[in-house]
């Protein structure tokens, strides 16, 4: 007896030093998903920690519509001791387990936060990366679940009920439905969860169908299981998970600092910039820039030195630079006329003011820099910053026309009122005074070439400035410079005549400057795009330079390619006889020396270009004549 009382008690203290040992971080992990799944979870720190940090390290992804409303709801509870305490009523007495339960939860509220945010950011950032069926697959646990439709079935005699007392229903079935209604509602022994006896298998096809419910969940539910959302719902469940993307949730500096949570979220909006269809994301456009736009609009820091103060700018920058940079890659890759507009009103009404800051915080400290040494280089990453926000204004101003109509009044004074107001004119014309001559800042010249451009208003306002004149009058910009198309430009809007600019094309040999005139062309058909000046912007010597130059381009670089047709005629077919050219030429480049093979080059690349600066010569002829702006030159 006395050795079984010490085996018992032996058994006892391995069991208790078993139970006080810590538990492996997946096992912690583990257990806190499962008491994630319901209401009121009692889940201690450690579980929360090794959750979150699963879905930081990508371990885990899946979440459901259960986890991640129990997860918010606890993200966002007060402080202990916060808020108004309800009052004590007569007909319930406080419960001290649950007040207890409630300040636990509150403090841990921040853990709650961090795994909120990992949760959310790492789930998204797998269905970005992963095929359209296995992301579908994966947020399955958003979509409607069999059970919660076929639980609305019960409902049937509720609505029938009030159907038969509104007087809609004139059956005279309505005091059975109203007799079976009171009855439901009556809780006797049997009113409770209970197993079944028999396998689901004996019983009648009647009793294994759930109640009716609405749509392919209830429907798929009837066959045996819920119905796994398609590819084709794809859009609304990444909506819906990117719709728990909140500030006020995702608010702990130290958490994105810990779980990388910026790293994951520059994933997915680079994971977004690589998708082949990224008008599919454009539900969750809106999501992600609440997400990055942190208070304080991003770009600059502030005065406070404090250590948080430093941390909180450099958040901003960062938020503000992949702002920036997915609605710049969004813009060059949707085509529709329909996504481009929803575009434009997202940076209209959300990234004109960051664009603002970061150009106006380039711009201070490029001129702080300039004081403190005037030969100092700038860095890749100045031009950068300088050039993104710099792209996306010029797709704002390009695309205006067509979102505001035609109308001379609507585009151009919407457009006034967002360069004026908002600081970006200002931003602009200050950097162009400081790097209008800098050979990366080309982003810079088109931008607010194409701004002064759409309204003359803008132009004046920029000429006024002083310095202004001096950037425009720069070596680089001056004829026989390398940005000589932009002085041209300038001094046609400025009102000294195009005759600069006539002369500028004018000049299309040798080969190596049509690209150059390409570029000048395309710029050229930009501006008509975006102009609604009373009088139109080339006179009748740009019209005469402009047949001139497609009589050049048809002439001097189409020639290889007529003859290789006209070659054709014999009988050899139209592509055998361009490739058997094309052959021949890429031999004879091989063949020479390096020295002599830029020149060949520089000839084969102006006959590709060939056919679309002659498309743009006709668009801008076409305008000239009363045809309207150019189209779309992207």
């Amino acid at each position: 007896m006395a050795g079984f009382a010490a085996q018992l008690i032996a058994a006892l203290e391995e069991a208790e030093a078993a139970a006080a040992a810590p538990k492996p971080a997946v096992q912690l992990a583990e257990a806190g998903w499962s008491k994630l799944q319901f209401d009121f979870p009692v889940v201690s720190a450690e579980e929360l920690t090794a959750l979150a940090a699963e879905y930081a390290d990508g371990k885990r992804t899946q979440v459901s519509a259960r986890f991640l409303q129990v997860l918010r709801e606890a993200a966002v509870a007060p402080p202990p001791g916060a808020g108004d305490a309800p009052a004590p009523s007569s007909s319930a007495a406080p419960d001290g387990d649950a007040a207890a339960s409630a300040t636990a939860n509150a403090e841990l509220a921040p853990l709650y936060q961090r795994l909120y945010a990992a949760a959310v950011l790492g789930a998204l950032r797998s269905c970005l990366e992963a095929p359209d069926p296995s992301a579908a697959a994966q947020l399955a646990g958003l979509a409607p679940q069999a059970a919660d439709l076929a639980a609305q079935g019960g409902g049937v005699l509720e609505e029938a009920l009030e159907a038969g007392a509104a007087g809609t229903s004139g059956s005279e079935a309505a005091p059975q439905i109203e007799r079976e209604l009171r009855a439901s509602r009556q809780e006797d022994d049997d009113s409770v969860e209970y197993e079944l006896l028999e396998p689901a298998a004996a019983l009648p096809e009647q009793q294994q169908r759930p109640a009716a419910g609405s749509g392919v969940h209830a429907t798929a539910a009837g066959q045996g299981g819920a119905a796994l959302p398609s590819a084709a719902d794809l859009p609304e469940l990444l909506a819906q998970l990117a719709g728990h993307l909140s500030y006020h949730c995702i608010s702990d500096a130290a958490a994105w600092r810990e779980l990388r949570l910026m790293q994951c979220l520059a994933g997915c909006l680079a994971t977004a910039r690589r998708d082949r269809a990224p008008v599919e994301l454009e539900a969750a456009l809106p999501a992600l820039l609440d997400a990055l736009a942190i208070p304080g609009g991003g770009g600059g820091g502030g005065s406070n030195s404090s250590n948080s103060s430093k941390q909180d700018a450099a958040a901003a920058a960062a938020a503000a630079e992949l702002a920036l940079s997915v609605a710049v890659t969004l813009a060059g890759q949707v085509s529709s006329p329909g996504a481009r507009r929803h575009l434009w009103a997202a940076v209209h009404a959300r990234l004109l003011p960051v664009a603002a800051a970061q150009l106006e915080a380039a711009q201070v400290s490029l001129a702080r820099a300039a004081r403190a040494s005037a030969d100092a280089p700038l860095s890749l990453q100045q031009l950068y910053a300088v050039a993104l926000p710099c792209q996306l204004l010029y797709f704002y101003v390009l695309e205006a026309p067509r979102v505001g109509g035609s109308s001379s009044g609507g585009s151009s004074t919407q457009l006034q009122e967002a360069f004026l107001k908002g600081g970006l004119l200002r931003a602009l014309v200050l950097l162009f005074c400081q790097l209008g001559a800098e050979p990366g800042a080309e982003p810079l010249r088109c931008a607010l070439l194409l701004a002064c451009g759409a309204a003359q208003p803008l132009a004046e306002w920029a000429a006024a400035v002083p310095g202004f004149a001096a950037a425009v009058a720069t070596p680089m910009l001056a004829p026989g410079g390398a940005s000589a198309l932009h002085g041209a430009l300038w001094r046609l809007l400025l009102g000294g005549g195009g005759g600069e600019l006539a002369a500028l094309l004018g000049d299309a040999e040798p080969a190596d400057k049509v690209p150059g005139l390409y570029q000048a062309l395309q710029l050229m058909a930009d501006l008509q795009a975006v102009s609604r000046r009373p009088t139109p912007l080339w006179g009748g010597d740009m019209e005469a330079a402009l047949r001139t130059l497609g009589g050049t381009l048809r002439t001097r670089y189409g020639r290889p390619r007529q003859e290789a047709e006209a070659a054709a005629a014999g009988g050899a077919g139209n592509a055998a006889a361009i490739a058997a050219a094309d052959a021949a030429e890429e031999a004879k480049k091989l063949g020479r020396p390096a020295e002599e093979q830029a020149p060949l080059l520089a000839a084969r690349r102006a006959a590709q270009l060939q056919p679309a600066c002659l498309k743009l010569v006709k668009d801008l002829l076409h305008a000239r004549r009363g045809g309207g702006g150019a189209g779309k030159h992207d």
